[in-house]
């Protein structure tokens, strides 16, 4: 795992980027914060993300496919 801070928010948590291995034997790293926020497990946070530099526009992206999904967080009650 790699962690890549950015900043901390008005509450003094630690912002950051988390990269984690795809799998056994295998070099390839995901971003975690992605992958958590395409399933719907986590939400895009705008007033950050913009300062991280995989954040933004990608995470936007994620957030509006799980929504269209009915994913995690944005399952229909």
């Amino acid at each position: 795992m790699i962690l890549v801070p950015s900043e901390r928010d008005q509450n003094g948590q630690l912002l950051a980027e988390v990269f984690v291995t795809a799998g056994k034997g295998t070099e390839e790293e995901k971003l975690l914060n992605y992958e958590m926020v395409q399933a719907g497990m986590a939400r895009h946070y705008k007033e950050y993300s913009d300062r991280c530099p995989n954040g933004g526009e990608i995470l936007a992206e994620a957030e509006q496919e799980a929504k269209a999904k009915h994913l995690g967080l944005w399952t229909k009650r």
